[in-house]
């Protein structure tokens, strides 16, 4: 039995859910609301302790990493439908999702979190995530928003990483089909999930103009059924606070 804690259409959960539909397996959803602390229960963090989503559940085995646990998926019940079967693939693909995942995760996260929510908000949640009982100091883009509004700096970085990122995805596209090569593989799902909401966040930088390949490669990905299924399952958007 397959079992998902996820946070809908957050990136790092959807990367799973597509991966899930993709795969036609069976398994339960179990949405966990960030905003809210949910991810801070008890019950949550005896499978999470630093309150991770993604959780993915399989026969009782736990997994709160959510690259490791995309790999997993495409391992274990893929056929070599979502991964390359040659040892020469694989490396590529995971070189891909070590490189991009890291650039973009955070930064988006970042952007999304402080575009879309109001001061009000995040200083609650702060408060209440300070409130939480047990919690180790968070690392990263969670220090930032633990302590301080990002500021503009850290906003301007953001943002060059992330073009960074996107240089490197509009590069891939031109020698293939897809980001890690010629076939659809869990680094365009992972990619895709963290991407398709720049066209939106960051118009002028994500458009048919600077970023056509990208323009179109997000096209492609939208119109599979199992990624339409996936997102519907998800429900609607949302930007949850960089972990």
């Amino acid at each position: 039995m397959i079992e998902l804690y996820h946070n809908g259409a957050a990136a790092a959960s959807l990367k799973l859910l597509i991966a899930l539909k993709e795969l036609d397996l069976e398994f339960s959803g179990h949405a966990v609301d960030p905003q809210t602390l949910q991810n801070w229960s008890e019950a949550h963090r005896k499978l999470a302790p630093q309150g991770q989503l993604p959780v993915l559940v399989d026969d009782g085995e736990v997994m709160n990493e959510s690259q490791f646990a995309l790999q997993y998926l495409a391992e274990a019940y893929g056929d070599h439908r979502l991964a390359p079967s040659d040892a020469l693939g694989w490396y590529d693909v995971q070189a891909w999702l070590n490189i991009n995942e890291p650039a973009l995760g955070p930064n988006v996260s970042l952007i999304g979190w402080q575009q879309t929510t109001s001061a009000e908000a995040r200083d609650a949640y702060r408060a209440g995530l300070a409130a939480v009982p047990g919690r180790e100091k968070q690392a990263g883009w969670g220090a930032v928003l633990q302590d301080a509004e990002a500021n503009e700096d850290q906003l301007a970085n953001a943002r060059e990483k992330t073009a960074q990122a996107l240089s490197r995805i509009e590069a891939a596209l031109a020698e293939n089909d897809w980001v890690a090569g010629p076939d659809y593989s869990i680094a365009d799902i992972s990619t895709f999930a963290l991407v398709r909401t720049l066209p939106d966040l960051l118009p002028d930088m994500v458009n048919r103009t600077n970023t056509p390949r990208t323009m179109g490669w997000l096209e492609r990905i939208n119109a599979r059924p199992a990624v339409k299924a996936a997102l519907a399952a998800a429900g609607g958007d949302r930007y949850d606070p960089p972990a």
